[in-house]
């Protein structure tokens, strides 16, 4: 009785440690385990219980297998250059962050295909470069956050959308690229309220602009599997968002007590618990609150230490998901500026491929950037630019 008990202890510590998709061979192992029991039960109900445990463990083996794949198995593109040797560290503010002063190739393939091969440039100050501003005639400073997108994954550092703002404005304006690829607006209130700008830009800020997708809901509460150390925020009884530690930092039951850190890492590598819930469970009410409740702070922060500046926010719609609507609403009734996609480029619903990167990745492509910095020179800087200063534009 207990060799056969000992032996599945051994395989679920190993499996736990080693195998992809350790709970399923625990699973496993404890549905075998079981139907063994139950063959050798003189009792009937004693059988059937076993029987019907065993028959559950399995249907939850095959389940996690399933979910293990899904998560593993990628989506067929592969990276090659200096990217693949890692180019970002452990920042205990922001969770993680690009290294200063690096270059780094990036050749992204589907099977043959190529699907993009850049250079992404980091500055001495940690941000991806922007283009050199005219002290002599500067007309502002603006301070960009955002994700992926507004950082330029997939297009050279002279075709982001911050560093065609600071082309399309002649130098007018410092630019100051603060986004980087998986961050969300956490990282930006928890960046703003620990002089993250202070400490880097050479300049006032005048304008803020962030982008936001709607996976931001799920980012800002912590529903990624790269973010594990990024800032984590709750909503007070007041609806204000406070820092609450950070995504690793282990929950506590009522307050008080905090699991063993050996259960958190087995839950941890456990899909199924993951996906009803952990980081892989659908975004709530809750964590979409918490969105746009992180996102009106950080005005409300910027406006407080800046109260000459604009915060501008960029909402990436077009879609049928309601909670675009939801997020432009609640954000507007805050009296923050919202942009739409679908006004700043009116035939990206219709005509959606020619501004991507290719089918295998959709990111912006650098027709996107040039567009949406047209857009931002014209409806956000071009009171404070003189016409003559401001790059060809589109009507």
């Amino acid at each position: 009785m207990q060799l056969p008990l000992v032996a599945v202890a051994i395989v679920s510590a190993l499996a736990i440690a080693y195998c992809p998709a350790p709970w399923s061979a625990v699973l496993l192992s404890a549905a075998a385990l079981l139907v063994a029991y139950a063959v050798t039960a003189k009792r009937t109900a004693a059988k059937v219980a076993l029987a019907n445990i065993g028959a559950v463990c399995f249907a939850l083996a095959l389940f996690e297998a399933y979910l293990a794949h899904e998560e593993l198995r990628g989506d067929g593109t592969r990276l090659e250059g200096s990217i693949t040797e890692g180019f970002t560290h452990l920042d205990d503010l922001l969770g993680y962050a690009p290294d200063a002063s690096a270059r780094v190739t990036a050749r992204k393939l589907h099977g043959d295909t190529l699907v993009y091969d850049v250079v992404y440039t980091i500055g001495p100050d940690g941000l991806r470069i922007a283009p050199p501003a005219s002290d002599a005639t500067l007309h502002g400073c603006v301070v960009f956050f955002g994700d992926s997108v507004t950082f330029g994954e997939g297009v050279n550092d002279d075709q982001t959308l911050p560093y065609q703002v600071g082309i399309k404005t002649g130098g007018r304006y410092k630019i100051y690229n603060f986004a980087f690829s998986g961050y969300g607006p956490h990282q930006m209130l928890a960046g703003l309220r620990a002089k993250w700008v202070e400490r880097i830009a050479a300049c006032k800020p005048t304008h803020f602009i962030n982008l936001i997708i709607l996976a931001h809901v799920a980012r800002v509460a912590g529903l990624t599997g790269w973010d594990r150390h990024g800032p984590r925020f709750r909503l007070d009884r007041d609806g204000m968002p406070v820092q609450d530690g950070h995504f690793d930092t282990p929950a506590t039951l009522l307050g008080h007590w905090a699991p063993p850190s050996w259960v958190v890492y087995a839950l941890d590598r456990c899909y199924t618990w993951q996906q009803f819930f952990g980081r892989t469970r659908n975004p709530n009410e809750a964590d979409l609150a918490l969105l746009i409740g992180v996102v009106q702070e950080a005005e409300r922060f910027t406006r407080a230490r800046y109260p000459d500046s604009e915060f501008h926010v960029f909402l990436w719609d077009g879609g049928e998901d309601p909670r675009e609507r939801r997020i432009a609403t609640a954000l507007a009734k805050a009296k923050i500026p919202v942009h739409l996609l679908s006004s700043a480029i009116p035939d990206f619903a219709a005509d959606w491929k020619q501004y991507v990167l290719s089918p295998y990745d959709l990111h912006p492509n650098p027709l996107l950037h040039e567009r949406l910095a047209e857009y931002v020179v014209r409806r956000v800087l071009v009171s404070k630019v003189p016409s003559k200063d401001v790059g060809d534009q589109r009507p």
